[in-house]
């Protein structure tokens, strides 16, 4: 007679299509896990497993991390929302009920052989869960789900004549979602944003820690030191319009007129005029409107992505009352000699 489990295990394997994998009990210690064993190696244990789960251990499994499989864990979704996922080009490669009405899913987001990161696995993770529902508690890229074949032994499960019932493979085509690949995409641009603003506030930070070497009361030498403090940080991604909001949102956290951190740009901003031709004084106003906008809700504890969208719109009064000042001539400072006498103004 067939072993029912050893034949969910082998389907289950064979449709999450990855070469390793972690399987291990968990029980009053906690999970125990055995790493970056091959499916012949987890058919193997299967005995093992077996004694594990009597004995009252819930057995777990997941690609193995170190292989970093493109495989998403969704967990405590419906079978209506499997169908749905499937509409949207989400179609999971395993499902597995993992209690009577309750499903995980795995979907594979990337064809055999592409790598994600975990940052990009628990992303997309974050995405799907938001769309899809399911628990919240699961949104990582390391999460285990269960091995089909074996009894979930939570008490709340067990039934009225005392058994527990089996985790059971409903579904295991081993697919592409054919919408994975582009989220991935969307995601992974998502997190290259965020990690560039991260980035950027903690250089913003670095300026706070040695301001003490700088001397912002002149602002533009303040501006010509973090240039090239800017420059030794980002390295080959120096970015000059990065740079200039970098330094007109710290010269305008430390109490500077707009009109005056305008005009520092525009003096002094490398290659300004072959950059933006037509559009100098566009560029300097928005950069200096939308950082002071920035300033303000940073410090009221917003989170740019958040508000990134909106900022030149929020920007748009100060943006004219920057270039009327401008134009008034209303430089809150005395620029340096050597800027007066080279005669850099912002032609508006």
């Amino acid at each position: 007679m067939a072993d029912r489990t050893r034949t969910a295990v082998a389907h289950q394997l064979k449709a999450f299509g990855c070469q390793l994998f972690d399987v291990g009990p968990e029980g009053e210690k906690g999970l125990w896990g055995k790493f970056d064993k091959t499916a012949q190696e987890v058919l193997d244990m299967i005995p093992w497993l077996k004694r594990q789960n009597a004995q009252g251990e819930n057995i777990y499994i997941r690609p193995a991390r170190s292989q970093q499989e493109p495989l998403v864990f969704l967990d405590d979704i419906s079978l209506a929302t499997i169908d749905r996922m499937g509409k949207d080009g989400f179609a999971p490669a395993v499902v597995v009920e993992s209690s009577p009405g309750n499903y995980q899913a795995w979907v594979r987001v990337q064809d055999d052989g592409v790598k994600l990161s975990e940052a990009v696995r628990k992303a997309v993770s974050v995405e799907l869960c938001r769309m899809y529902g399911g628990d919240a508690g699961s949104r990582d890229a390391v999460h285990w789900g269960r091995l089909a074949g074996f009894t979930n032994r939570k008490p709340h499960h067990v039934s009225r004549d005392g058994l527990f019932p089996y985790a059971t493979l409903t579904r295991r085509t081993g697919k592409t979602a054919s919408a994975g690949p582009r989220l991935v995409v969307d995601v992974g641009t998502r997190l290259a944003e965020a990690n560039e603003r991260s980035r950027q506030a903690a250089l913003v930070d670095s300026l706070r820690q040695t301001r003490s070497a700088f001397d912002d009361t002149d602002p533009w030498w303040f501006y010509e030191q973090c240039l090239a403090h800017l420059k030794g940080d980002f390295g080959q991604d120096y970015d000059r319009s990065r740079a200039d909001w970098i330094i007109a949102t710290y010269l305008l956290e430390r109490g500077h007129a707009l009109a005056t951190v305008a005009q520092v740009i525009a003096d002094l901003s490398e290659d300004l005029q072959d950059r933006k031709t037509a559009h100098v004084a566009d560029y300097v106003v928005r950069t200096v409107g939308k950082a002071d906008v920035w300033r303000e809700l940073k410090a009221r504890g917003q989170r740019y992505e958040d508000v990134s969208g909106q900022l030149l719109e929020l920007a748009q009064e100060r943006c004219v009352a920057i270039q009327g000042a401008m134009e008034r001539g209303e430089v809150v400072a005395e620029r340096p000699r050597a800027v007066q006498e080279q005669g850099w103004e912002m032609e508006m």
